[in-house]
C-alpha cells in the first residue's frame, strides 16, 4: 500500500465528534457527540458517546474516537480485521 492510499483510507472518514456544553445536567455538563449525518444536522444522525466533568476530558475523548475510527479505515483498507476494545 502507498502512502497516498493510506492518506486516502485515513481521510475517507467524514463522522465528526465534537464537544458541546448540555446544562440540562447538573453535572457532566461536557458531551462528546458522535455525527455521521454529514451536512444534516439531525438527531437521528447524532449519538452522545460520553458526558464529562471538563472540556479537556470530553475533547480527549472526542480525539480519541476520531483516531480510532480513522485508524480502522486505515486496517480496513490493509485488509486487515479490525478490533475494539
Amino acid at each position: 500500500m502507498t502512502p497516498t492510499e493510506i492518506a486516502k483510507a485515513w481521510h475517507s472518514v467524514k463522522d465528526r465528534w465534537f464537544v458541546r456544553r448540555n446544562k440540562m445536567h447538573d453535572s457532566r455538563q461536557w458531551e462528546v457527540v458522535h455525527d455521521w449525518g454529514g451536512d444534516l444536522v439531525s438527531d437521528e444522525t447524532m449519538k452522545v458517546m460520553g458526558r464529562h466533568d471538563s472540556s479537556i476530558l470530553a475533547d480527549r475523548q472526542a480525539k480519541r474516537l476520531e483516531d480510532e475510527a480513522r485508524g480502522a479505515a486505515v486496517l480496513h483498507a490493509l485488509g486487515q480485521p479490525t478490533q475494539h476494545p
